[in-house]
C-alpha cells in the first residue's frame, strides 16, 4: 500500500503503508499502547488494526479529525470501531474542528 505525508518542502513524499494486524501478522510484535494521529484517516487505521484492538491493545490515544471525517460520512466510527473492540472511550479535549479521544480497555 502507499500513502502520501506532507514534506517540508510542501511536496507530497510517498511512503509504503501497511494495516496494523498485517504487520503482526509478519511477526512484528503487537503493540499494547497506541497513539493515532493521521489527520483524517482515523477509521481506515482502526479498521486495519481490529484483529489487535480486540486482542493486544490496552490502551488507545487519537486525535480524531471530526471535519474530514464527515466529509466521508465516518463521523463517530472512531468511538464505535473503539467500543465494539471493548473499550470505555473518553473525549478529552477539543479544538476547532478537532479533539482527542482516549480509550482504555474494560477489564474483564
Amino acid at each position: 500500500m502507499m500513502g502520501h505525508v506532507a514534506s517540508p518542502s510542501d511536496f507530497p513524499l510517498r511512503v509504503q503503508t501497511a494495516p496494523g494486524d498485517a504487520l503482526v501478522l509478519r511477526g512484528i510484535p503487537p503493540p499494547d499502547v497506541v497513539k493515532i494521529d493521521v489527520e483524517g484517516h482515523e477509521c481506515s487505521v482502526l479498521n486495519g488494526m481490529r484483529q489487535i484492538l480486540g486482542k493486544h491493545v490496552r490502551q488507545l490515544i487519537c486525535e480524531v479529525h471530526a471535519s474530514a471525517l464527515a466529509r466521508h460520512n465516518q463521523l463517530g466510527c472512531v468511538e464505535r470501531i473503539l467500543r465494539e473492540a471493548g473499550f470505555e472511550v473518553t473525549r478529552l479535549y477539543e479544538r476547532r474542528t478537532e479533539y482527542f479521544v482516549w480509550a482504555e480497555k474494560r477489564p474483564g
